[in-house]
């Protein structure tokens, strides 16, 4: 919060040049080797037209000495994983003694093909901008491309403009936003910005100290001031304050809301029924609407899915009388729907497979509607 008001405080007095954000890139590409590494226990790494390549049979990292003339702020990744693996980012534990490290882990999917993964390490307690020695591990069986490690820095301008933008960087509809919104939020770099509503609550500082400095800065010009300009006078100006304060606060609310609806008119409401998603419930509502009608023929039918406290339950609204039955609970229900599960397979043999096991037999597929989901009848 200290760092925030002083970038507030310094943004009226300093004159705005421009500076670019300082950043030094190593690429693997190509067979490029551009930093030394010092590697600990991996079976073989060899450089590649499509970077330098890992393959580990054990527990292992690589360390690479800083030599950088600026802190580091953020860290970019760039890497294509051949399979799924726990990635862990390593900096050095300059407290406690030489080759101590904490770490941050992040996973990395397969699936995902090439990606960029990037670290607010400016989050992480125990941080130390000018760090000595950074690195990675990987765990035995990892196989992974690494392409080009960014680390970065912003300058007094960039933190200052990402921190006008960030308050006005909108949250998504959550389940929870019927009693409740988190309200702006500031952060100082692109990275932060990008990450702070992706938990909660979110990882970033509350505007709203903002304000309250601003209020309680008037209030104490506005006391010094009262014998030369009159009490009515200074408690004019502070209500007036208050009110721009207050129109300017509602506006960015106001439009994190409408932000809201634009997303919901034109990823459902404009949308064919197939293809519609709605907020956290993606495709669920889509696929419902396409299966109600067979469900609806019958007194009970088979539900499988995630999160079946909320999802079940609106499949009972929708298809009263006809009712979602859970699988566990199974009794002669000759139809089913299953939704979001990516390990459900329908076998060669009629057989629904659900982890891998058997979880019902005699079974046809009726409709797909995507890799996961699937309305099904039991013979």
């Amino acid at each position: 919060m200290l760092r925030t008001l002083t970038l507030l405080a310094l943004l009226w007095c300093v004159p705005l040049v421009a500076s670019a954000e300082q950043s030094t890139e190593w690429s693997f590409l190509n067979k490029q080797v551009p930093i030394q590494w010092d590697v600990r226990n991996w079976t073989m790494v060899e450089s590649a037209d499509i970077g330098v390549h890992i393959r580990t049979d054990v527990d292992g990292f690589f360390t690479h000495t800083l030599d950088i003339p600026h802190p580091v702020e953020g860290v970019r990744i760039t890497l294509t994983p051949r399979n799924t693996v726990e990635v862990i980012f390593l900096w050095e534990n300059a407290d406690v003694s030489d080759d101590t490290y904490l770490q941050i882990p992040f996973m990395v999917y397969a699936e995902d093909g090439q990606q960029t993964i990037e670290l607010n390490v400016m989050d992480f307690p125990g941080w130390n901008p000018r760090t000595k020695v950074i690195g990675l591990a990987l765990p035995a069986g990892s196989e992974i491309s690494i392409q080009k490690i960014e680390v970065l820095s912003w300058n007094f301008i960039e933190e200052a403009t990402e921190l006008f933008r960030s308050f006005w960087e909108f949250d998504t509809m959550q389940q929870f936003s019927i009693n409740f919104l988190w309200g702006p939020h500031v952060a100082t770099s692109s990275i932060a910005r990008a990450q702070m509503f992706m938990s909660n609550p979110p990882r970033a500082e509350s505007a709203n100290f903002i304000f309250y400095s601003v209020l309680l800065l008037a209030i104490t010009v506005l006391f010094l001031a009262t014998r030369r300009i009159g009490r009515e006078r200074a408690i004019t100006i502070f209500l007036c304050l208050c009110s721009v304060l207050w129109i300017f606060y509602d506006v960015r609310m106001g439009s994190e809301i409408l932000t809201y609806t634009a997303s919901d008119w034109n990823a459902y409401v404009l949308r064919d029924t197939p293809d519609r998603m709605f907020r956290g419930f993606q495709d669920f509502y889509a696929i419902a609407e396409q299966s109600e009608a067979k469900l609806e023929e019958h007194d009970r039918y088979l539900f499988i899915g995630p999160n079946p406290a909320i999802f079940r339950s609106i499949m009972r609204y929708m298809t009263y009388p006809s009712a979602p039955i859970p699988l566990e609970y199974k009794q002669n229900e000759s139809i089913g729907i299953v939704f979001a599960r990516e390990d459900a397979v329908i076998s060669e043999n009629g057989e629904l497979m659900l982890n891998g096991e058997v979880a019902l037999t005699g079974v046809r597929e009726l409709q797909r509607f995507d890799d996961r989901s699937f309305l099904f009848e039991i013979q």
